[in-house]
C-alpha cells in the first residue's frame, strides 16, 4: 500500500531511547488476533498484515493512495507529513525469509540516499513517522525492518546473530529500487546501534555511513557477559522481555532475588519461561566459536571501511564498546577523519539528563544533539559542506565542560602507571591499603574470605533502566567498602 500526505511539518527533536522503546502496542496476527508470544518462522506465503490501524483502515475502506482530485487539503485529514508511505513491505532474504519493512521517501521521482534501520523492537512504534520525517524532510528515503523473527518478520529471532547478513541482503534490496541511489547509511541505538557494525563486517559496498548510539561490539566482552563475566541486569532482564514475536511484560517480578538464583542457565524458567536464547549464551562460557556472528573481531574491522558516528555515556554500559568500535575503525580507515566519537555524561539513554546519580553535569551536560549527527550525516550523503567538529568530543566531568580533539585518546595523553600495596591490612575502606605511581616492594599478602551466598553487591547500574532495582550512575560507594571482604 501506498500513500501520500502534504501539510506543514512541526518541528521535531528526536530522543534516542537506548532501551529500545518498550512499546505496547499489538500488531494482527495473519488471523487477525494480536500477536502475543509466537515463536519459530511462519510458512512462506502466509498472508500478513501490519498493525491494527493499518488493518483496520482496509476493512473501513480507507483509500490510501490518494486519487486523482483529492487535493493536498483532504490528503492532511490523514497524517501531517508530505512524504509517500509504504507499510509491511515483504523483503526476502538469501534463506527465503521475508522481513517486513516501512518505507518512507520524498514524494515524487527521483533517486535518494537512504537511513536504514533493522530493529527487535517493533517499526511501527509510536515515533516511527516523527522519525522518519526527520529524515525524509532533508532528502532521504527512511526504510524501518523489523528484525527476523519479530512483529510483523518471519524466521527466528535469536538476538545479533543474523543481524549482519540480513542487514546487506536490505541493503541489495534497496539498492534495487527505482528510489534508490544505492548510497545507504544505517542508523540506531543500543541493539540497533550495534548491528550496524554487524552489517559492516558483510562489507557490502552500498553502506556508506554508520551512526551508531550507544552499541557495544561484542556479545562476551562487553554485551551478554563482560569479558565472559554474565551482565544479569543487562541481558538477562532484557532477553526475558524479548521471549516471542512481540515485548512480554516484566512488571511485578523481583528481579534481584530471581537473578541471585543458581545455576545461571535455568533463570529463564526460574521466570516462568523457556528462553533458548538465554540457555545458549549460559552454555558457552568461553571465547568460542559461538560468540563470531554477534561480535566484532580486530580482523572483522580490517573488512570495510565505512565511515561512522559513534555516540555513548561516561555512565553507559556499553562504553567500551563503542570506544573499541571507534578506535578500532579510525585504526583500519583509509582516513581516520571520517569517524566521529561523542562521549558525554550521560547514561544509555544519552543526552536526556544533567544529573546522573549523585552527580550534576551542569547546564552545559545537554547538547543539540540531532543538529550534530545531521550536519555530519548530511555531509556525508547529501554533500552538504563538511561540519567543523572535532573528531572526538567529550564532556570533562571534573570540570563539568565539553572539550574537543583530533583522536581518542587526545594528543598529548600520557599513560601512568598506578600499583596497589598495603601493610597486609587492605581490608574495608579503613584498611591500609594504597594507590601509588612507584612500584611496590615486597609486602605482605592480604586476603579475605568470600562467600558465593553473599557476594560485594553492586551498587549502581551502567545498563538501561536499572531493571535490577540499582540506582544508576555515580553513586557513593563507601557503604559496600565497609565490608571485610573488600580491599
Amino acid at each position: 500500500m501506498s500513500v501520500d500526505f502534504s501539510v506543514v511539518t512541526p518541528n521535531f527533536r528526536e530522543t534516542i531511547n537506548g532501551s529500545g522503546g518498550w512499546c505496547t502496542q499489538r500488531r494482527a496476527s495473519p488471523e487477525g488476533r494480536p500477536r502475543n508470544r509466537t515463536r519459530g518462522r511462519e510458512p512462506p506465503g502466509t498472508p500478513r498484515h501490519g498493525s491494527l490501524i493499518k488493518w483496520l483502515a482496509a476493512i473501513i475502506g480507507v483509500i490510501l493512495t490518494a486519487p486523482s482530485g483529492i487535493g493536498a487539503a483532504q490528503e492532511a485529514r490523514f497524517l501531517p507529513y508530505p512524504m509517500s508511505v509504504q507499510y509491511h513491505v515483504l523483503i526476502p532474504l538469501r534463506d527465503d525469509v521475508r522481513l517486513s519493512a516501512d518505507v518512507y521517501r520524498p514524494r515524487g521521482e527521483g533517486r535518494h540516499p537512504t537511513v536504514l534501520t533493522l530493529t527487535p523492537y517493533d517499526n511501527n512504534s509510536d515515533r516511527a513517522l516523527a522519525q522518519a520525517w526527520s529524515f525524509v524532510s532533508r532528502g532521504y528515503a527512511y526504510v524501518i525492518v523489523d528484525s527476523r523473527g519479530r512483529h510483523d518478520s518471519e524466521g527466528e529471532f535469536l538476538p545479533y546473530r543474523d543481524d549482519g547478513p540480513d542487514g546487506s541482503d536490505l541493503m541489495d534490496w534497496i539498492g534495487q529500487q527505482s528510489w534508490s541511489n544505492q548510497r545507504i547509511a544505517t542508523n540506531g541505538g543500543s541493539y540497533t546501534g550495534k548491528n550496524q557494525w554487524l552489517m559492516g563486517k558483510e562489507n557490502n559496498p552500498k553502506h556508506a555511513a554508520i551512526v551508531a548510539y550507544v552499541a557495544g561490539s561484542h556479545e562476551f566482552l562487553d554485551g551478554a557477559r563482560y569479558n565472559g563475566v554474565p551482565k544479569l541486569d543487562l541481558r538477562y532482564t532484557w532477553i526475558m522481555g524479548m521471549d516471542g514475536r512481540v515485548n512480554q511484560s516484566r512488571a511485578g517480578w523481583r528481579w534481584d532475588r530471581l537473578m541471585s538464583m543458581l545455576p545461571l542457565r535455568t533463570l529463564d524458567s526460574s521466570g516462568g519461561r523457556d528462553v533458548q536464547a538465554w540457555q545458549s549464551l549460559m552454555d558457552h562460557d568461553s571465547l568460542d566459536a559461538f560468540w563470531e556472528p554477534s561480535g566484532m573481531s580486530d580482523a572483522d574491522y580490517r573488512r570495510f571501511d565505512i565511515p561512522s558516528f559513534t555516540v555513548t555515556g561516561w555512565y553507559e554500559g556499553q562504553l567500551k564498546g563503542a570506544v573499541r568500535n571507534h578506535v578500532t575503525a579510525v585504526e583500519t580507515a583509509s582516513n581516520p577523519d571520517d569517524h566521529v566519537l561523542i562521549v558525554g555524561p550521560w547514561l544509555h539513554g544519552v543526552n536526556r539528563d544533567r544529573v546522573v546519580g549523585e552527580r550534576d553535569a551542569g547546564p552545559e551536560a545537554i547538547i543539540d544533539l540531532d543538529a550534530i549527527r545531521d550536519a555530519w550525516l548530511d555531509h556525508r550523503m547529501l554533500g552538504t559542506p563538511r561540519p567543523e567538529l572535532p573528531n572526538f568530543l567529550y564532556f570533562v566531568p571534573a570540570k563539568n565542560e565539553w572539550r574537543g580533539a583530533q583522536a581518542f585518546p587526545p594528543p598529548g595523553t600520557r599513560a601512568t602507571k598506578y600499583y596497589l600495596d598495603s601493610g597486609g591490612n587492605a581490608n574495608t575502606l579503613a584498611g591500609d591499603g594504597t594507590l601509588t605511581s612507584s612500584r611496590p616492594g615486597h609486602g605482605p599478602p592480604d586476603s579475605f574470605v568470600y562467600d558465593p551466598d553473599n557476594p560485594v553487591p553492586t551498587v549502581s547500574s551502567r545498563t538501561a533502566g536499572a531493571r535490577g532495582g540499582l540506582p544508576q550512575g555515580s553513586v557513593d560507594n563507601r557503604a559496600v567498602e565497609t565490608r571485610p571482604d573488600v580491599l
